[in-house]
């Protein structure tokens, strides 16, 4: 959905196809974002808990601020038709990354899950 909804942007061509390109791409990231959350919790270190969330938001914020200045760049050189093609570029790859990632950690993160369902089951029947 991201994927798509940042390659839409480069045959937008009125205001309200952006406001609609916008709107899906809130969607996806309304999806996107408790789903993250939810499994970076699941690997943060006991006691560390206050850091690991800091420079995952801190590193978040930082690739914002250089991607800004890197589409800055690459709009006023080759156009904003070009910037749009290498964000979705960008966004499909980096789909492409997490898919991989997560069917390496399938196991180990399906044990995870696992043992947090019998954790909340246990605690909730106490």
């Amino acid at each position: 959905m991201l994927v798509f909804g940042v390659w839409a942007y480069s045959f937008a061509t009125t205001r309200l196809h952006v406001f609609l390109i916008q709107a899906i791409l809130g969607i996806g990231v309304a999806i996107l974002a408790p789903a993250w959350d939810a499994l970076f919790s699941l690997s943060i270190r006991k006691g560390n808990e206050t850091s690991d969330w800091g420079f995952s938001e801190g590193g978040v914020q930082i690739a914002i601020g250089i991607g800004a200045i890197l589409g800055g760049g690459i709009a006023e050189v080759y156009g904003f038709r070009v910037l749009f093609v290498v964000m979705a570029i960008t966004q499909a790859l980096a789909f492409l990354a997490s898919l991989h990632i997560l069917s390496k950690e399938h196991n180990a993160l399906s044990r995870v899950l696992v043992r947090s369902v019998k954790t909340l089951r246990t605690h909730k029947h106490s």
